[in-house]
């Protein structure tokens, strides 16, 4: 009452604004027309990122599967390209024959041996601890191999040479194709 008695026109114009509905004014509806549009943006923006999220999860899972099925494959290859490395190694253990002679057995045993520690080397950290033990016999073997020929006189007669490498490349190509099982068996398990 103290308010409505001054006759400041400031004073009398706020209290008009006050005692008249602030609804019935056009700044409310445009506020309130505002404030509602920008809930409906939060909203919606809101929306899209939840569904922006679900899709890069998709696409993260997608990725996933995509580097799994990649490193499976890759194993795969190895795993072919070794077979491969074997059957060329069994099939020179299979050329050292009794007419065989000191230099072309030489050669044929550094090859073999090559092949040999380049499939360990490319494979052992492959293999399973239950056949880390075959990777040590076919090493074995073929250093066994390498000592008794190297023990032999080149002048000593091929079927002598023969002789003396034979029980040993027997064995060593035992042991290859048991790990060739190995492998073959873990393709197909694999697919």
């Amino acid at each position: 009452m103290l308010l409505q008695t001054s006759t400041s026109p400031q004073i009398q114009e706020i209290l008009e604004a006050v005692s008249s509905g602030f609804w019935t004014k056009f700044d409310f509806y445009l506020f309130l027309l505002l404030t509602l549009s920008g809930i409906y943006l939060s909203w919606r923006g809101l929306q899209y990122s939840k569904s922006a999220y679900v899709e890069a999860e998709q696409a993260k899972n997608a990725a996933t599967a995509a580097k799994e099925a990649a490193n499976k494959a890759g194993k795969t290859v190895k795993k072919q390209s070794i077979l491969l490395a074997i059957s060329e190694t069994t099939r020179l253990i299979g050329q050292i024959r009794q007419n065989t002679n000191y230099d072309d057995t030489y050669n044929k045993l550094m090859e073999i041996n090559g092949k040999i520690r380049g499939i360990i080397g490319f494979y052992r950290g492959d293999l399973g601890p239950n056949h880390q033990d075959l990777l040590q016999q076919i090493e074995t073997c073929v250093s066994t191999v390498m000592v008794e020929f190297n023990l032999l006189d080149p002048e000593d007669e091929s079927k002598q040479i023969y002789n003396k490498v034979r029980p040993n490349i027997i064995l060593l190509s035992g042991h290859l194709n048991e790990l060739q099982g190995v492998l073959e068996n873990e393709l197909i398990s694999n697919n």
